[in-house]
């Protein structure tokens, strides 16, 4: 059955190819991490002695997930080594900004065991924390039969994700037994998990690990050169939208005009999800009646009346939500998904997010029952509530206040899942 698996991914590789050369020649992905992930590590990571722990975040959501686990552990691990793995090139530059205490960061290896057996060398881990359900049947195999604890850490299944599983359910159960320790968010993800073939005795239910939250310390430099370069003196309309995907910047330009034409002191920070649209952002943005300044060119910019300021970095969104007064969290409006809603709530910002949050349902549905966030259908209604919330001071403080509170309570995951990792080592 491996091998068939492994077969399989090499025909879906090949198929992909011209697709992965196509992105490497027009934004340089998969070229930085190539080399790393056939498992071929720089000297300086290769371990001598077994006994590391490697934490493999897939992109920016997971690593910002596992920034305060990788910090807990690094007080109870003594003197073994943490490594963090990611897939995405912007999961890479993310955790290096925001993950400390850890002994070096690479690319998780391509799903063949001969990759997946060069990487667990040059490491050398003693255990292994798998972020939210990065279920890939070689590597965790391959770890298992050389003795390595394995661990689900923030473990989702998300209703999506279960229906394509629940295909292959019967491979599933060659290898699902092999994971140590399951960590699941909820009683349902923990139930989804054991009807796929987790054996329900390493199934435990320990919360969501990104209501753990650690805001960025560096968010002062960021903050005052958007207020001196962008804002000027009148920043009481600022409204963010972050982590927008491949058709809602043009749903968020046209709720920004209703808002312009009701508020026309307001401001917009527009962050695209991936780095590779932002040219074809800054494009879409050109054409728009609105003047816009790229952050790249923002100290070099010579003029400072603008309407909005495109956010062309990696790892600034979150050291700037608190200067907002609501925040529009993308990937709702269009059917992506949605994206995580709880670092403008952590930094007590009204939140607003579309239909579309599969990825994210219990924590929507948690904030809409606690009235700690507003849902809108459509770019009207998004330009309707945003409005609302910028002339309505009072109203959008309580709305933040009631985010702000709700990630401060359902916090604990982290020292859970701490505390049963422990008990492995």
């Amino acid at each position: 059955m491996f091998t068939l698996y492994s077969i399989l991914l090499c025909l879906g590789v090949v198929l992909l190819l011209p697709f992965f050369l196509f992105q490497a020649m027009r934004h340089g992905k998969y070229l930085v991490s190539l080399f790393e992930r056939t498992g071929r590590l720089p000297r300086e990571l290769h371990q001598g002695t077994k006994g590391a722990i490697w934490i493999h975040a897939v992109s920016v959501g997971e690593s910002n997930a596992v920034a305060p686990l990788v910090s807990q552990l690094r007080a109870c691990a003594g003197s073994r080594k943490i490594f963090i793995s990611t897939t995405t090139l912007t999961g890479q530059q993310n955790a290096r900004e925001r993950i400390t205490g850890a002994s070096g960061f690479f690319y998780y290896p391509f799903d063949w065991r001969w990759n997946v057996r060069r990487s667990l060398g040059h490491i050398q881990p003693a255990l292994v924390c798998l972020a939210e359900t990065e279920l890939w049947p070689n590597f965790i195999h391959e770890a298992h039969r050389q003795g390595i604890k394995l661990v689900v850490v923030n473990g989702r299944i998300s209703e999506k994700s279960f229906h394509w599983y629940g295909r292959v359910k019967g491979f599933l159960h060659r290898f699902l037994p092999e994971i140590d320790l399951f960590l699941m968010q909820t009683e349902e993800d923990a139930e989804r998990i054991r009807s796929l073939g987790a054996p329900a005795e390493k199934v435990l239910v320990c919360g969501n690990l990104k209501y753990d939250i650690q805001l960025s310390v560096k968010s002062e430099e960021g903050q005052s050169l958007v207020r001196e370069r962008f804002l000027g003196d009148d920043g009481s309309a600022l409204w963010i939208a972050g982590s927008t995907a491949e058709g809602e910047e043009e749903l968020v330009l046209k709720a920004f005009a209703e808002v312009k034409a009701r508020i026309p002191s307001a401001r917009l920070i527009l962050a695209p999800r991936r780095p590779e649209r932002f040219d074809t952002v800054a494009n879409l943005m050109a054409r728009s009646p609105f003047s816009v300044v790229r952050r790249s060119q923002l100290e070099t910019a010579e003029e400072r009346v603008r309407d909005i300021l495109l956010l062309d970095s990696v790892g600034e969104l979150v050291t700037l939500y608190s200067m907002a007064k609501v925040a529009f969290v993308g990937g709702s409006l269009v059917k992506k998904g949605g994206h995580n809603i709880l670092e403008p709530a952590a930094a007590g910002v009204a939140v607003l997010f579309g239909p579309y949050m599969s990825n994210f349902q219990k924590m929507a549905e948690d904030f809409l029952i606690h009235k700690a966030a507003l849902q809108v259908r459509n770019a009207d209604e998004l330009a309707s509530a945003t409005i609302t919330l910028l002339e309505d001071t009072v109203q959008g403080r309580a709305i933040g206040e009631r985010g702000r509170a709700l990630v401060a309570k359902s916090s604990g995951a982290t020292a859970h899942s701490v505390e049963m990792i422990m008990k492995l080592l």
